[in-house]
């Protein structure tokens, strides 16, 4: 491809240095035959005043060295209208002159190695008598001067296509070295090996946005492939602990089931438990991978207030013997998925409610805060250690993993929430003390 785009450079470029070798041998000539038909009018003209004058025979005028005034560079030669000579210039004298030329007309021929130009010229004396003037130029310094620019121009032309092509293949190895590079990391990457990157150079060309645009697909490939893995080695622990109490029945089952009937209830019992369990497990496992992968949503107008009595009333009628408040804010309504929106309040208070006492208080607000609105779930129920606060929103994360297996649940709510948040641009935050109570706060845009 190099060669190709070399070739084509040193086309143009002959082409170029064609046009300006002809451009320039064309105003030379075209000044020399401006000067010589000028001098050739000149000529002429004195000719003619100077047999009007003399009245003489022309035979007997010195009419060359005459000429002389006019150029110095010139010869010539006057024949009557019968072609008998009437005078000639000594370095015409053996000179053959071109035959068969229109008068005025500019003819170029070359003799004993030099190179001149002919014109001639007819001069009418006394109306009838006509002098046939044939002049010569020496233009062999001038052919010189074209032949010295051609073999200059050749030399460029053959310098620069040279030059074209060190500099074509210079330019290609720099261009191809990113290129070379980043083929050479692609044939690196595979689905075990996704943390090496491309060098990024500090140019701001395309190469560079390739490079960095190929980067962020890795980074976001490679989250992914972590996100996944992280998926199955949650699932496989977690579902682990359940499948072995269901293969243990089954053997007990296996052996004194079929004659022990509390045997056999209590395996029933104790399988079904345990299904349900996975069933749940599993359904929030999908659910989480399926917002991780959640990019956008399908956002619609959302009456607030109407929402958060809808959850409330669920919870009401879960855990009636607990005082679950809300402060109502009509004005306020924002854009969102209304499903999502929905469980992430379920989440919330579902941990209150297993975490509150019979006694104890839960708090439902909301505040506009402009373009956005901030949710708070506030309990009085037994608090967060501050050293459990940093690690609430992963998953399988259980404060107390004897108090949570009593109370229900595999630790995966608040990711599911924070799931939810994310995908709605928001943000979320927990404060807790021990003791004293729990407050979940969580900015959402209205758009």
């Amino acid at each position: 491809m190099t060669l190709i785009y070399a070739i084509i450079f040193l086309m143009v470029l002959m082409l170029l240095n064609l046009i300006i070798q002809n451009g320039v041998e064309y105003l030379l000539l075209k000044d020399v035959h401006q000067e010589f038909r000028h001098i050739g009018q000149q000529i002429s003209k004195e000719l003619t005043q100077e047999l009007k004058e003399n009245q003489t025979d022309i035979t007997k005028l010195d009419l060359v060295e005459d000429f002389r005034i006019f150029s110095t560079n010139l010869a010539a030669k006057v024949t009557d209208a019968d072609g008998d000579l009437i005078d000639v210039s000594k370095e015409l004298e053996n000179i053959e002159l071109p035959q068969g030329v229109k008068p005025n007309q500019f003819t170029e021929f070359s003799t004993k190695g030099k190179e001149f130009l002919y014109l001639k010229k007819l001069v009418q004396y006394q109306g009838q008598h006509l002098i046939q003037l044939e002049m010569v130029r020496d233009i062999t310094s001038l052919e010189r001067t074209e032949d010295i620019l051609g073999f200059i121009i050749l030399i460029t032309t053959m310098l620069g296509a040279v030059f074209s092509i060190l500099s074509g293949l210079f330019m290609t190895r720099q261009i191809l070295a990113p290129i070379e590079s980043i083929i050479e990391t692609v044939n690196k990457i595979s689905i075990g090996n996704l943390q090496d990157r491309l060098k990024v150079r500090d140019v701001d060309d395309e190469l560079s946005r390739l490079a960095k645009t190929f980067n962020q697909m890795l980074s976001r490939l490679e989250e992914a492939v972590k996100r996944q893995r992280r998926f199955i080695g949650d699932a496989s622990h977690e579902l682990r602990t359940p499948i072995s109490v269901i293969q243990g029945y089954i053997n007990l089952l296996d052996r004194w089931g079929a004659e022990d009937k509390e045997v056999l209830e209590e395996a029933i019992t104790a399988i079904k438990d345990e299904t349900e369990n996975m069933s749940e497990l599993i359904e929030k496992l999908l659910l989480i991978a399926k917002g991780e992968e959640r990019q956008h949503i399908e956002k619609q107008e959302i009456a607030w207030e109407r929402l958060m009595s809808e959850v409330v009333q669920e919870s009401r009628l879960r855990a009636p013997e607990l005082k679950i408040k809300v402060v109502k804010n009509p004005s306020i309504n924002l854009k969102g998925d209304r499903n999502l929106l929905k469980q992430m309040l379920r989440i919330f208070l579902d941990n209150s409610i297993k975490y509150t006492p019979d006694d104890g208080k839960i708090t439902l607000s909301t505040v506009d805060k402009g373009e956005n609105i901030e949710i708070r779930v506030k309990d009085s129920g037994i608090g967060i250690a501050k050293k459990d606060l940093a690690n609430i929103f992963d998953r399988f994360y259980r404060v107390d993993e004897a108090r949570s297996k009593r109370q229900g649940g595999h630790g995966l709510g608040l990711a599911i929430a924070q799931e939810i948040v994310k995908v709605h641009q928001g943000e979320i935050d927990i404060k807790s003390k021990p003791g004293v109570g729990t407050i979940v706060i969580v900015k959402l845009p209205k758009q």
